[in-house]
């Protein structure tokens, strides 16, 4: 993994942050940029207590022993069972990432996640703790079945959107990046079929989310990785080479100089372009494939050390 398990958390994020997120990093290429709602993986190894470090040995099933017993004693004290929520999302989160290779322990893992939604529903939590479970559930489901997800993943995704939308706006990163991942759910082959109807409303919602990212984020080249090889994988996967290589170039063009002068964000770009080299190969762009790997290349002899 190219970051902690599955996480999607900020380093910097305070101990007392509510709430954390999970990412599928090979399928999503990158991590995007966090906020500072989410919990660090130190913090939530204090929240899961001696189960983190079951989970660190492998140890699944004493893991969620420990865990639950730890849970039952947070919930019987009314100055700490607020914490509960939190609690059930951070299990989930290391125990989904704990678990690779493991489908029904992954499977286990996401259900406490789905039961954090429930809690922060029934404790009338923060909004934006709630979306945030929702996002997080929708990842782990679309994981599990990553050509065809449940339509629970759907539900969720739309429903976090709906709420950050509310809650932030549009011009927010978090509100943006959401998007982008309720577009690729909807844009996947298993949902558009084929129907260009159906792949131009979902290219639609990647070009806003590009549009609202352009307005939330600072103007870096690693902002802005995430959703844009989305967006160029979502015409892959389609089978529209040349929009998905015109949507891969043009962030070339807009940041070409400046990835080329960070060796994390020049290699960053240089492992999705060869991402997207493959999924254009499973397409059958062969030439497109050729192409975009050609790039890939290039790009990596440039990078510095």
């Amino acid at each position: 993994m190219s970051f902690i398990a599955l996480v999607a958390a900020a380093a910097s994020s305070p101990p007392t942050s509510p709430a954390v997120a999970a990412h599928d990093a090979p399928a999503i290429y990158v991590a995007p940029p966090q906020t500072k709602d989410r919990l660090n993986r130190e913090a939530m190894e204090k929240l899961v207590g001696d189960a983190a470090k079951y989970l660190d040995k492998g140890a699944f099933s004493v893991a969620r022993d420990s865990f639950e017993k730890q849970l039952l004693t947070i919930q019987a004290d009314p100055a700490r069972s607020s914490l509960t929520g939190d609690m059930l999302l951070a299990f989930g989160v290391l125990a989904y990432g704990a678990a690779q290779g493991s489908s029904a322990e992954q499977a286990i893992a996401a259900d406490y996640v789905r039961r954090a939604v429930g809690f922060y529903r029934s404790a009338q939590a923060k909004p934006e703790d709630l979306a945030l479970a929702l996002h997080t559930l929708s990842i782990l489901l679309t994981n599990l079945s990553p050509a065809d997800p449940p339509t629970e993943a759907d539900a969720a995704i739309e429903e976090a959107y709906r709420i950050r939308l509310a809650t932030f706006g549009p011009q927010n990163a978090e509100t943006a990046f959401n998007l982008a991942d309720a577009a690729d759910l909807q844009g996947k082959p298993s949902r558009t079929r084929g129907d260009p109807a159906r792949i131009g409303a979902a290219a639609a919602r990647f070009q806003e989310a590009v549009r609202l990212e352009a307005a939330a984020l600072a103007r870096q080249p690693f902002d802005f990785i995430y959703i844009r090889f989305m967006f160029a994988r979502f015409y892959a996967r389609n089978h529209m080479p040349v929009q998905a290589r015109a949507v891969s170039d043009e962030f070339q063009r807009e940041f070409g100089p400046r990835i080329q002068k960070e060796a994390a964000i020049c290699q960053n770009v240089a492992d999705k372009l060869w991402r997207l080299s493959n999924t254009l190969r499973e397409s059958h762009a062969d030439s497109d494939a050729d192409a975009v790997l050609g790039q890939a290349a290039t790009l990596n002899r440039r990078c510095p050390e």
